[in-house]
């Protein structure tokens, strides 16, 4: 498979120990720990954002080639621009040098199929938390980059809409592309993503399958949960109402 970000020994002081890490077209990355673990850090990290050891695949990228390869949707939502929703969109498109024209009609498109076209011509800073995240995350799949980096793409959504969001994630890297998200929806991120990468005080404590990683050992000592599986669904439980 063609690994479309390689991390080898990256590290940002105290936050990020040294990690090594592939992602690979077609993947689904759910990159998952407790508030604090470097989730964050880790993808500012690899997209050449914040002073680090190490080597980053995107990073040594000239800045310029960077659009072509790599889509990033950020943790933080706020915008205060007057802005209507398929602008910004349009912007992700325009983002990437090797697209021609201004990208209105790719915007539209994209728009119509994630449910924003009802909400298009509105001022994105009219919109609620939800809706804003949303249209973000548009705008991102609008660069049409093979490789994307979420932070956090399900914050602040409902959670049909959180579904909603993993499935086009899922989507996108059945179709070849790759996705790294952080997520804290742990049956979420279990049932979506094809890898799941647990992160606890800046190491790598877990890499693999749903499934493999998952375990109820890991689970009490990094998040403090009990966790079980129904068959091909998954819940979390206090651990003092473990049954």
């Amino acid at each position: 498979m063609t690994a479309l970000l390689t991390l080898r020994g990256l590290a940002v002081g105290r936050r990020l120990g040294p990690t090594d890490l592939a992602l690979a077209a077609g993947e689904f990355v759910g990159l998952v720990g407790p508030n604090g673990a470097g989730k964050t850090t880790l993808l500012r990290a690899a997209l050449g954002l914040l002073p680090a050891a190490g080597h980053s695949s995107i990073a040594a990228l000239p800045i310029t080639a960077r659009p072509r390869h790599v889509a990033y949707l950020a943790q933080e939502r706020e915008l205060v621009w007057p802005i209507a929703v398929e602008e910004l969109v349009a912007l992700g498109w325009r983002a990437n040098p090797d697209h021609r024209g201004d990208g209105m009609a790719q915007a539209r498109a994209l728009s119509q199929r994630l449910g924003l076209a009802a909400f298009a011509r509105r001022q994105v800073p009219g919109l609620s938390g939800g809706e804003r995240a949303r249209v973000l995350l548009a705008r991102a799949l609008a660069q049409g980059a093979p490789l994307l980096l979420a932070d956090e793409p399900c914050a602040a959504l409902d959670p049909a809409q959180s579904i909603r969001t993993a499935k086009l994630l899922r989507a996108r890297a059945d179709a070849g592309d790759a996705v790294l998200a952080t997520m804290h929806d742990l049956p979420l991120a279990a049932r979506y993503c094809t890898r799941m990468i647990v992160l606890d005080q800046g190491e790598i404590r877990a890499d693999g399958p749903p499934g493999t990683v998952l375990t109820q050992e890991l689970c009490r000592e990094v998040f403090g949960v009990a966790v079980l599986r129904h068959g091909a669904g998954w819940t979390i439980a206090e651990l003092e109402d473990e049954a």
